[in-house]
């Protein structure tokens, strides 16, 4: 008997140990994956947000955000809806400044705003989130609504996450599982000399809005499984370096491109674009617009990659390509300069859904187009900057040594080139030794040669594009074009003896 009350006096105790645990080891709300512990983390609704949607919780999600980038701590909001009342244009609710390597999670919890000013709030916009002066900031899970005066005709509504021009660095930004409705973006940065490098957007969607995104100068930008539905504007990159995007959009509405590339006096390098269109109220507009605008700065576009995928809709041009003034009126005839533009993809072969160029630059460069997507091409005649790949190629080589020092290409022997505007791609290359045992000098030089073949195959040189020039050892060699009769002959100079040789391949391209 003695042992038997021994034993329940043990469970009565032992169940009181139990129930006298510390609360820290409850959840009273779920945590994501990667804010596995407790302590590091601040709760929004243990700072007092309600998350029902009707009380006004900016006061609680500003402190609960001003004592997690004090404290280094992550932000987390557990499922709900939270009001942050009305925003005027430049306020904003959640202030994210001097954050490291803070994750703001949500579990699809809906942040709802209502902008109150019914203009433009294009220069001056209200926005949720503001972010400067960051390092290695992740925005994971949350939902951002505008509830307001936002639609997708005007520049009205909020931004979600808004970087401005007095930020500072902020750089190794991740958006994943965030979505946007009747917003007038999900993120916008300003312009600013500060850093805004490596980020990586990730299955986002947006809906019902303005701006997708709107950015200035990214470098190292990765957008992947990016869904735009009803938006005007999916993407718009003023400038930037080493960026991918892949965008599939659905009922485009009627904007001058989906997706803007600007060159405004920043470079625009090193852009892959994979765009796709399920359906387009854009009737005579752009999907893909590649533009330089402005008068000062570097206007340079070089090595953009696009391909375009417009077979699911009826209207609209798949790419278009031109130069305006500092007004944003198109120039006929630029010095400004693109180079290296492939283009490709897929229309419904529909006439008219070219591709269109509608500046000459003075500065040829290379653009090359798939013919899929331009079954009635609209350029200017004779235009010195284009390329069409017609998927044939011809090659024309002199092995050498050199016997001589001119050499003749004759375009007859290319099909198809007789009373067209073209293209050649030369690359030459000499190789000379100064004498037996001694280094080898080499130069290698790559052109290409717009050329009009006339009916009766004499052919005219428009212009010359100097792709690339590099040499080795102290002799220069040098490759110059002459048009004679139906070819053109190749010069070398600057080379030296017998045991110099001479590599000339011709890829001629046609119109």
């Amino acid at each position: 008997m003695q042992k038997l009350l021994f034993m329940v006096v043990c469970f009565l105790a032992f169940r009181g140990s139990i129930q006298a645990a510390p609360p820290s080891f409850t959840r009273p709300h779920s945590l994501p994956a990667d804010i596995t512990d407790s302590l590091n983390y601040i709760d929004v609704k243990a700072m007092g947000a309600q998350g029902d949607g009707v009380t006004n919780d900016s006061a609680a999600l500003r402190a609960a955000a001003a004592l997690a980038c004090s404290e280094g701590k992550n932000l987390y909001f557990p499922p709900g809806v939270y009001n942050l009342g009305d925003l005027k244009k430049s306020q904003h609710v959640i202030d994210i400044y001097g954050a490291r390597g803070m994750v703001i999670s949500g579990n699809q919890a809906t942040l709802i705003c209502r902008s109150t000013t019914a203009g433009d709030n294009q220069s001056d916009p209200p926005r949720i989130f503001q972010v400067s002066d960051s390092r290695g900031i992740t925005f994971r899970g949350l939902r951002f609504v505008d509830g307001g005066y936002s639609d997708s005709a005007t520049y009205k509504g909020a931004y979600g996450i808004y970087i401005p021009a007095t930020s500072g660095d902020v750089t190794n930004v991740i958006v994943e599982n965030v979505e946007g409705s009747s917003v007038l973006g999900l993120m916008f940065r300003a312009y600013s000399s500060s850093r805004f490098e490596n980020i990586n957007i990730r299955n986002v969607r947006v809906e019902k809005s303005y701006y997708g995104f709107i950015l200035n100068d990214p470098r190292n930008l990765r957008i992947s499984t990016y869904r735009a539905d009803s938006l005007k504007r999916a993407l718009f990159l003023t400038g930037g370096q080493f960026i991918t995007a892949d965008i599939h959009s659905n009922n485009h509405q009627a904007a001058s491109a989906e997706v803007l590339l600007k060159c405004y006096g920043i470079p625009l390098k090193n852009v892959r674009i994979h765009y796709r269109s399920d359906n387009s109220k854009s009737a005579g507009n752009a999907f893909v617009s590649l533009e330089q605008q402005g008068t000062s700065g570097e206007f340079l576009i070089d090595n953009v990659d696009i391909d375009v995928d417009c077979s699911g809709s009826t209207v609209g041009f798949p790419v278009v390509i031109k130069a305006l003034d500092a007004e944003g009126n198109i120039v006929p005839t630029t010095d400004k300069h693109w180079d290296n533009i492939r283009i490709r993809g897929l229309s419904a072969g529909v006439p008219g859904r070219q591709v269109q160029v509608l500046s000459i630059q003075n500065k040829p460069g290379l653009i090359e187009v798939s013919p899929q997507l331009d079954p009635n091409n609209f350029l200017p005649s004779y235009y010195p900057g284009f390329v069409r790949l017609t998927g044939h190629t011809w090659n024309y080589t002199i092995p050498g040594p050199l016997t001589a020092a001119s050499h003749f290409i004759d375009l007859s022997k290319f099909p198809g080139f007789p009373g067209r505007v073209g293209t050649i791609k030369v690359r030459a290359v000499l190789i000379e030794n100064t004498g037996l045992g001694a280094a080898t000098s080499m130069t290698f030089q790559e052109d290409v040669l717009f050329v009009s073949v006339a009916n009766n195959g004499i052919v005219t040189i428009i212009n010359q594009a100097n792709l690339q020039k590099k040499s080795t050892g102290n002799t220069v060699s040098t490759a110059s074009y002459t048009a004679s009769g139906t070819g053109v002959n190749v010069t070398f100079s600057g080379y030296g003896n017998s045991l110099s040789v001479g590599y000339l391949a011709a890829e001629p391209f046609q119109q």
